[in-house]
């Protein structure tokens, strides 16, 4: 928002109803203002980042460093930076650009398959050809065919341009081949190089021309370029991408980001080309750089058309393995399922069946289809003990689901024909991650484990008053002789 504030202002600024002498005074602060501020924001993210990351940051900063000296030094000088540049102020711009090219060569990229590097260069070789193109028909034809120029100036003229066409080609290709989390701040970067070679570049024109002169919309390209790389220093950290996580939409969005970039400029050079290449000296030249960019360019739409075949077809073999892994696994959870003697049913958040077993069913007498989207409670817990429905509140299924808890008891379920059997239950939530789903039952019949436990007691009791009787007879016969009753012994 600052950014589209600052330039809104400038653009105000630099309207042609502005005096001359204002917009020229706005420029060389705008050019001041926007390259302290780009210095300031490059050190400062120099000093946030470590490593590879920090080196072109580095490079960034000092490039912008000199391109600010060399403009002190023409204020400083009083030196007119249009009609008799000084060496310093040339040699400034020149090492600022080289500067500004190594740095954006040193930003850490990630490692590249074989088809989709050379896709990569392909993509520059279209990139450079398509901003030479521009270049030729825009500065070194006027510039070649200028009777106004000297050969400083034709030197200067030339080197220019060449140097804004590297610059402009490796801002391509740095979007390009940027990763996807660090698209936003290359992309800003790139933009930003891209606006300062087009005013670079329409500078060229206007000079062979004999027209150029500072105080126009067009020297917003410099400012504007040097305020979007001190917004790129502002995009999030690697650590605090991490924590944020990924959005799947910039991500999708960012994918074909290249290849738009890449044919936009190509779009762009067609239109320039169609409009103001219809003469000059260079037309040979240029139709011999227009075969070789649409070479490339169908050489990397055919090299890029194979790779995303090849890369379907290895997509949908893993997709089919891991169908083929998912059903087997679903197979073996069913047989594990359907092979156990327990009775096993499981019901959703509101104590509807989505599963049972086949040995539930046999317990309880029922068909699958007869008890799909029934409420468990309802149809298999039998009534409390005073005849009563017993309480939904109360149901180990209703705890499991509301509460969470794992509930283990004893109960008694109704068949299909109406009769009860005792049972005993283990019902447990059923939690994805952190929510919970439903709830699975697991139960037995415990009908002739409770008739052995009757037995035993029978047995138990039978034992018992069986050792009692003889003991009582024992016990009255030794009362009797110890009272004397059976005389002296």
């Amino acid at each position: 928002m600052g950014l589209i504030v600052v330039s809104c202002v400038f653009a105000f600024l630099l309207m042609p109803f502005i005096p001359l002498a204002v917009r020229e005074s706005v420029t060389a602060a705008g050019l001041l203002f926007a390259g302290l501020v780009g210095a300031g924001s490059g050190f400062r993210r120099a000093r946030l980042t470590s490593g590879a990351a920090r080196r072109p940051w580095v490079l960034l900063t000092i490039a912008a460093a000199v391109a600010i000296l060399g403009n002190l030094w023409v204020a400083a000088t009083g030196g007119d930076p249009v009609d008799s540049p000084s060496i310093i102020s040339i040699a400034t711009i020149v090492i600022a650009l080289v500067l500004s090219v190594v740095a954006l060569l040193s930003f850490p990229m990630p490692r590249r398959r074989g088809a989709e590097l050379l896709v990569m260069l392909l993509d520059g070789l279209v990139a450079g050809g398509a901003f030479l193109l521009i270049a030729s028909v825009l500065a070194y034809s006027e510039l070649l065919e200028s009777t106004r120029t000297t050969t400083a100036d034709r030197v200067t003229g030339i080197a220019f341009p060449a140097l804004d066409v590297l610059l402009a080609t490796v801002a391509v290709l740095l979007v390009v081949r940027a990763s996807r989390a660090d698209r936003l701040m290359l992309s800003l970067v790139a933009s930003g190089f891209l606006l300062y070679a087009a005013a670079d570049l329409s500078y060229a024109v206007r000079m062979a021309q004999g027209t150029f002169y500072f105080g126009t919309l067009l020297d917003l390209g410099w400012i504007i370029g040097y305020l979007l790389l001190a917004l790129a220093t502002f995009t999030p950290l690697e650590h605090e991408r991490e924590a944020n996580g990924k959005d799947p939409l910039r991500e999708s969005v960012a994918d074909a980001l290249g290849t738009t970039l890449v044919f936009s400029v190509l779009v762009v050079a067609t239109v320039v080309q169609v409009l103001f290449g219809g003469q000059g000296s260079l037309q040979g030249a240029q139709a011999a750089l227009w075969v070789v960019i649409v070479v490339a360019a169908g050489v990397r739409q055919t090299l890029l058309t194979a790779d995303n075949h090849a890369l379907r077809r290895g997509l949908e073999r893993r997709v089919e393995e891991q169908t083929a892994d998912l059903r087997r696994l679903a197979r073996q959870n069913e047989v594990l399922v359907t092979s156990v003697g327990d009775g096993i049913y499981g019901v959703d958040h509101q104590g509807r069946v989505t599963f049972i077993n086949p040995s539930a069913l046999a317990m309880l007498g029922y068909d699958a289809d007869d008890l799909q989207g029934l409420r468990a409670h309802e149809v298999f817990h039998a009534p409390d003990t005073d005849g009563a429905p017993y309480p939904w509140s109360r149901c180990y299924v209703y705890e499991a689901i509301t509460h969470g808890l794992v509930a283990t008891e004893e109960d008694d379920y109704i068949r299909a024909d109406g009769s009860s059997f005792p049972v005993e239950i283990t019902a447990a939530p059923l939690l994805d991650e952190a929510e919970v789903r439903g709830a699975v039952v697991v139960f037995r019949d415990v009908t002739q484990r409770r008739e052995v436990d009757r037995m035993k007691d029978e047995f138990l009791s039978v034992v018992s008053h069986e050792l009692r009787t003889p003991l009582t007879s024992i016990r009255g016969s030794l009362g009797l002789l110890a009272g004397g009753r059976g005389g002296e012994l």
